[in-house]
């Protein structure tokens, strides 16, 4: 940890941008001290804050990882069809259910990506889902039977069909 000092001058007649640049660098550090004072250069006044804070090497990586990490947050709305997206909805409602009566986290499930895969995919065999990254035995185990039937059932409903055989016609 290394203690710096930034100065913040903010003319008084139109403070706008500066003070936008202040109080953003203030909720992105850590504060120990802030010192005001005014000063009349030549006519034109500003309020000087000198604002003392602690740099961390490890917090400014946390800080650009969460930024990151936020960037890479997907929205399967704009990713899948809307027919897609609709199983989608209706998966998630599947898993929430299975959260709320047995307390497994929602990712320990079927992970957001995962679904999406099912969607896409839309297996008819427990063989099928397996090929999706990430679903074994004990997913296939738990809960192969209930997405199945919900793939299923959305698939008769819609007329769509398992992809997954026929994206391994096309591959051979």
């Amino acid at each position: 940890m290394v203690t710096q000092f930034k100065i913040f001058p903010i003319p008084i007649n139109c403070p706008g941008e500066k003070e936008n640049q202040l109080n953003q660098f203030l909720s992105s550090h850590k504060i120990i001290s802030i010192n005001r004072e005014f000063i009349n250069d030549n006519g034109k006044a500003y309020i000087c804050f000198e604002v003392e804070y602690i740099t961390d090497k490890q917090q400014a990586e946390n800080t650009s990882k969460t930024t990151e990490n936020k960037k890479s947050i997907i929205d399967y709305k704009e990713i899948l069809s809307h027919d897609d997206f609709s199983l989608y909805l209706q998966l998630k409602a599947w898993r929430k259910s299975i959260n709320d009566d047995t307390k497994i986290p929602l990712y320990a499930i079927f992970n957001n990506e995962q679904l999406a895969k099912i969607c896409q995919l839309r297996p008819q065999t427990k063989e099928s889902l397996k090929k999706i990254d990430g679903v074994g035995d004990g997913k296939i185990e738990k809960y192969a039977d209930a997405v199945l039937k919900i793939v299923s059932n959305y698939s008769s409903t819609n007329k769509k069909i398992d992809k997954t055989d026929t994206q391994k016609q096309t591959k051979e």
